[in-house]
């Protein structure tokens, strides 16, 4: 059996008895050290968590069992299905380009930039048409 030793706390000064040769706080300390430490986590877990948006709207959502922000579950249903119908008619990317403004667009262009995926991924990340040079 080993022997106990007694040492005194690093934060704050008190002797203590322990076993094991690496312990530097004494058991008070210790248990504070580690809430500390669990908060840090749960911050940076948080931290890290992408913030949810609302479906009808895009604004951030406060709380975990919301469905929606705080704007539109102020709504009565009416109104959420009136928004939540204007939805696919919205402008998606920066230029202000529709889904079938973009398709038609595709048939102006020559490759690299004939296919929707890559005109719309041009588009989204520039924010403007490419090139004339790349015209039909």
């Amino acid at each position: 059996m080993e022997k106990l030793k007694q040492k005194a706390c690093v934060q704050c000064g008190t002797i203590f008895t322990y076993e094991r040769e690496r312990k530097t706080l004494c058991g008070e300390c210790s248990r504070r050290r580690q809430a500390e430490l669990a908060k840090i986590r749960r911050k940076r877990i948080q931290e890290e968590m992408p913030m949810r948006r609302c479906p009808i709207c895009g604004g951030p959502i406060a709380g975990k069992r919301r469905r929606y922000c705080d704007h539109c579950s102020s709504l009565d249903g009416q109104q959420r299905q009136q928004l939540k119908k204007r939805k696919p008619g919205r402008k998606d990317g920066p230029a202000g380009l529709g889904l079938e403004e973009i398709v038609a667009l595709t048939k102006q262009y020559r490759p690299p930039y004939g296919t929707y995926g890559k005109l719309k991924s041009y588009i989204y990340m520039t924010g403007k048409l490419p090139p004339e040079e790349y015209r039909k």
